[in-house]
């Protein structure tokens, strides 16, 4: 049932653990991701059933996707910190704001580390009412050791407001921001988060650091 709703199907009664596992990997070489954003007088506490539909020359295909969903108004806020703190343990990146870090050394060692992250601008918001295009930025780093254990964390809030010839660089090569961060013994992992405060955007982006055994 779990299998089925979820939009994946059940292995049962099998010791072909391998052939299965194989066959996994192959539906999840191809898939599209679709969405959709329900209207304000959706959110009525009830089941809503999704439906696909393939076409006639897609005869043979089986779409593998959840049944429906129930819509429950308890939308977070995209600008709240508990949005920001869920980016930050989620196991997976935040794809909202492509970015990259780039490291002197990867994996990352303990001790001190020059890093710099580059953000793509398309998927930042400016505000370009006045002469300088604006944005405002949480760019928050946060250590994580065994068992996702957060050893260290802190946030810097970056407000920039580009000269116009600046701005047009920076569409083209990418938002660079320097840091300087001293990994701590134990730590096995450095993750960053940025979240563009004007629309909620998150993105994340992680680097291993190298274990001292």
């Amino acid at each position: 049932m779990i299998a089925t709703e979820s939009g994946g199907r059940a292995i049962f009664n099998s010791n072909g653990m391998v052939d299965h596992l194989k066959e996994i990997v192959a539906e999840t070489s191809d898939a599209y991701q679709m969405g959709y954003y329900p209207g304000d007088k959706a959110w009525d506490g009830k089941y809503h059933k999704i439906e696909l539909k393939l076409t006639p020359q897609h005869k043979g295909m089986k779409v593998l996707c959840r049944r429906g969903y129930y819509a429950m108004d308890e939308r977070v806020d995209p600008t709240s910190d508990r949005a920001f703190i869920e980016a930050t343990r989620s196991v997976v990146e935040a794809p909202d704001i492509g970015m990259t870090l780039n490291v002197t050394s990867n994996p990352l060692h303990p001790g001190p580390e020059d890093v710099v992250l580059r953000m793509n601008v398309q998927d930042l918001y400016f505000d370009q009412s006045s002469q300088r295009a604006r944005t405002n930025l949480d760019v928050a780093f946060v250590q994580y050791g065994r068992d996702g254990l957060v050893l260290q964390s802190f946030k810097d809030n970056i407000r920039l407001g580009l000269q116009k010839e600046t701005w047009m660089k920076a569409s083209q090569k990418g938002l660079f921001y320097p840091k300087k961060l001293t990994i701590v013994e134990g730590a096995e992992k450095v993750r960053v988060v940025v979240r563009d405060l004007a629309t909620g955007s998150i993105g994340s982006v992680s680097v291993p650091v190298q274990s001292p055994f």
